[in-house]
């Protein structure tokens, strides 16, 4: 007699079982996010942006009329469609490790949906990689010392400071990663907590975007400025268990794993600031 796997329900993995190894990124960015439908297809919509002189003008008491301001109508599209996987196991195996291939799978599953967000996939754009219009990307500075790093950082969130909302400062790559944590040589003070202190940082949140999960183009290291009231990720699921089963006839065990794409939305000018960097 086989030691047939006894299913618990997804939920019950999900919230009692399933310990995540890897903490998803993009959840941090979903906050007024666009959940759509999850079919396969193009959402289409328009983004109406004020052009010109928008500022009013005088009115005399003969004036009949105000003057007018124009806008400008800009298309976008995000492309749906679904990554899935599938894993099976005959029942003539023991079941013991069966559901710690699951958590792998998912925790994998979520690195590559930060690989996506972050870098967009060719079809939809990325937070750090993208063709929108309002996506701001610097040519790559040179950063010889704490000090021009701190200086450049410092430049940046001031044109990104032009725009109300929360900010947060996304730092990347492996040197980046060693600067961030440095110590100002003569002061000993910690640079993060250097930038912390300045005004320009007030109320900024700090992020490390991991190495594996960094743009192939971005990977040099660098730092990017994000205005969370001024983005919004379109998707339509993050990774999942979609389903699971057992095949009586030919006597196996199979677990579903889906996800869907996503898109980030950039709906003001240097809400997205990236800025690249090359260490000497």
């Amino acid at each position: 007699m086989t030691n047939k796997i006894v299913f618990r329900s997804v939920e019950e993995f999900m919230n009692n079982v399933y310990t995540p190894r890897y903490t998803p990124l993009m959840a941090l960015f979903l906050d007024g996010a666009k959940q759509h439908e999850a079919a396969v297809g193009e959402a289409k919509y328009n983004q109406i942006s004020a052009m010109g002189d928008i500022r009013n003008r005088n009115v005399g008491p003969k004036d009949t009329e105000l003057y007018q301001i124009g806008a400008s109508a800009s298309g976008k599209s995000f492309k749906k469609y679904f990554l899935g996987s599938q894993f099976i196991q005959s029942e003539l195996q023991d079941r013991d490790g069966y559901e710690d291939v699951v958590a792998e799978a998912l925790d994998e599953h979520n690195k590559h949906n930060d690989e996506i967000f972050f870098g967009g996939d060719g079809q939809n754009n990325g937070l750090l990689v993208s063709s929108d219009a309002n996506f701001t990307l610097r040519v790559s500075a040179a950063a010889t010392t704490l000090d021009a790093l701190y200086s450049e950082i410092i430049a940046e969130a001031l044109v990104a400071n032009e725009i109300e909302g929360r900010k947060v400062l996304l730092y990347f790559g492996d040197t980046m990663s060693a600067r961030f944590n440095s110590l100002f040589t003569e002061t000993k003070a910690p640079f993060s907590a250097a930038l912390s202190e300045a005004d320009a940082m007030a109320g900024y949140d700090f992020i490390k975007v991991p190495t594996a999960q960094l743009p192939a183009s971005l990977a040099g290291g660098g730092f990017a400025i994000v205005n969370m009231d001024k983005i919004q990720v379109h998707y339509m699921m993050l990774p999942e268990v979609n389903n699971q089963g057992t095949n009586e006839e030919k006597n196996y065990t199979w677990t579903n794993f889906l996800q869907g794409s996503s898109m980030v939305d950039v709906k003001t000018k240097d809400a997205i600031i990236v800025q690249p960097l090359t260490f000497v």
